[in-house]
């Protein structure tokens, strides 16, 4: 799945669909991979650098692409809840290479659901953690 589906299924546009594949999807899992963090004009980058944190909003994106390819009959809107456990690697996410994405739903029922989440490139994991979406 190339940006312009991906950019279908989220509520963001332009330059904050920061996603540009999905390589692999399952019914608990998709996998993502992108190299938009490396864009100069990238929205979250400030002082010229892309903080590590930003890892959570990919992740975040990639759940509700996750959703939304899930097959409901009407697509549930959500927001980020709560953020856990989250390992940040590396002070930065602009390095080097292709970002990877790995997404796997631990919960859903109709308030929400659970993600589990890494965001590596190449040669090491730059970030992990759990999140969940409310639905609205």
């Amino acid at each position: 799945m190339n940006r312009d589906r991906i950019a279908a299924l989220l509520p963001h546009g332009g330059d904050m669909v920061l996603l540009d594949r999905a390589d692999a999807v399952t019914s608990t899992t998709i996998t993502c991979s992108t190299s938009s963090h490396l864009r100069a004009e990238h929205p979250l980058r400030k002082g010229g650098a892309l903080a590590c944190v930003h890892a959570i909003e990919y992740a975040a994106q990639a759940a509700a692409v996750h959703g939304a390819l899930q097959g409901s009959e009407s697509p549930m809107t959500g927001y980020l809840g709560s953020v856990r456990g989250v390992e940040l690697l590396s002070d930065r996410l602009d390095i080097p290479g292709q970002l990877v994405i790995e997404i796997e739903m631990l919960m859903r029922d109709p308030r929400g659901a659970i993600y589990r989440f890494v965001v590596r490139n190449e040669t090491e994991r730059l970030a992990s953690g759990r999140f969940t979406i409310v639905f609205t």
